[in-house]
C-alpha cells in the first residue's frame, strides 16, 4: 500500500510538472501575440505619419509599401501564433482531463522576480523527497518487512488459551454439581521445513539489494535533475537581468528618439524601423527567457517533490 501511494504521488508530481511546463509555453505564445499586436499598432501609427509627410511631399511611396508588406506579414504571424495557442490549449485540457476545446483563461503578463534558492539544500531535498526516490524507499521497506516476517516464521509459535463452561445443578448427570468449569490450554508449533524459510529470506535479501541499488540511482537522477534545473534558472536570470535592466530600456529610448527624428525628417524610415524591430526582438526575448526560467522552476519543483509533499500534508490533515 505504501509503495502504491508513493507511485501515485510520483505520477501526480509528473502531471503537475507537465501542466506548469505547458502553461509557460502558453505564456510565451500569448506574449508573442501581444507583442505582434503592439507591432501592428505602431506600424499603423507610422503609416499615418507617412501619409501626413506625403501630403507635403516629404515621404517616399516605398515607405508606405514597406509598411503594408510588414502588416501583411504580421497578420500571417498572428495566424501562426493563434494556431500554436490552440494546440497548446488542447494539450493543457488533456492534462487537466477536460474537453480538448474547453475555454482556458488567457495567460496575463506577470512581473518576473528571481527566487533565492539554496543550491546545496535544494539538491539534498531532491535526494530526500523526490517521488521516485520515495517509491524506492517504500520498496526497500517492503522487502525488509518480508525478510523480518521470514525470520519470524522460523521461530516456534506458542499458543495459550482459556476455556470456560457454565455448569448447572439441576441435571441428572453426576457432573451437574453447579461448579463452573475452567480449563487452560496450550500448544506449540515448530516449523520443520527450513528450506522454505531459507528461500524466503534469500528472496527478501536479494530484493533489498536490488532495490537499494535502484534507490541510489533514483537519488542520483533526482540530484542531476535539480542541478540541471538550477543551472538553467541561473542562465535565464543572467539573460533577464541584462534585458530588463539595460538592453530593453535603452532600445525603447532609442526607438522613441528615432520616431521623433523621423517625424522631423532627421532619421530615415529604414533606421527607425530597424530600431523598432530591435526593440520587438528584445521584448520577445525577455518573454521567452521568463517562460524558460519558469519552466526550469517547474522542473526543479518536480525534482524536489514539492507537489507530492503538499499532497501528503493535505492528506495527513484530513
Amino acid at each position: 500500500v505504501l509503495t502504491a501511494s508513493a507511485e501515485l504521488l510520483d505520477r501526480m508530481e509528473r502531471v503537475a510538472a507537465d501542466v506548469r511546463r505547458v502553461y509557460w509555453r502558453r505564456y510565451a505564445v500569448a506574449q508573442a501575440i501581444e507583442v505582434t499586436k503592439q507591432d501592428k499598432q505602431v506600424l499603423q501609427q507610422v503609416s499615418q505619419i507617412i501619409d501626413a509627410k506625403a501630403k507635403v511631399g516629404d515621404a517616399e511611396q516605398a515607405d508606405q509599401l514597406r509598411v503594408s508588406l510588414r502588416l501583411a506579414a504580421l497578420d500571417q504571424e498572428l495566424d501562426r501564433l493563434e494556431q500554436q495557442m490552440r494546440s497548446l490549449d488542447s494539450m493543457m485540457n488533456r492534462l487537466l482531463n477536460r474537453s480538448s476545446d474547453a475555454t482556458l483563461p488567457w495567460p496575463t503578463e506577470t512581473e518576473w522576480k528571481p527566487q533565492d534558492i539554496d543550491r546545496k539544500e535544494a539538491i539534498a531535498q531532491a535526494e530526500r523527497n523526490n517521488p521516485a526516490v520515495q517509491v524506492q524507499r517504500r520498496r526497500v521497506e517492503g522487502y525488509r518487512q518480508q525478510f523480518n516476517l521470514a525470520k519470524a516464521e522460523r521461530k516456534p509459535d506458542f499458543r495459550v488459551g482459556l476455556q470456560y463452561a457454565a455448569v448447572g445443578s439441576d441435571g441428572i448427570a453426576g457432573s451437574a454439581n453447579g461448579d463452573d468449569q475452567f480449563a487452560v490450554t496450550g500448544a506449540i508449533s515448530i516449523p520443520l521445513n527450513s528450506d522454505k524459510y531459507d528461500a524466503r529470506e534469500r528472496e527478501a535479501l536479494r530484493g533489498i539489494g536490488e532495490t537499494l541499488a535502484d534507490l541510489d540511482a533514483a537519488q542520483g537522477k533526482a540530484a542531476n535533475l535539480a542541478e540541471d534545473a538550477l543551472a538553467r534558472m541561473d542562465a535565464e536570470v543572467s539573460i533577464l537581468n541584462r534585458l530588463k535592466k539595460q538592453m530593453l530600456p535603452d532600445s525603447r529610448r532609442t526607438f522613441e528618439l528615432a520616431l521623433t527624428g523621423y517625424r522631423a525628417g532627421k532619421v530615415s524610415f529604414i533606421q527607425m524601423m530597424d530600431d523598432w524591430q530591435r526593440t520587438l526582438d528584445l521584448e520577445l526575448a525577455a518573454h521567452r527567457a521568463q517562460a524558460r526560467y519558469e519552466q526550469a522552476r517547474a522542473d526543479l519543483s518536480a525534482a524536489l517533490g514539492e507537489v507530492a509533499a503538499d499532497a501528503s500534508e493535505e492528506r495527513d490533515d484530513e
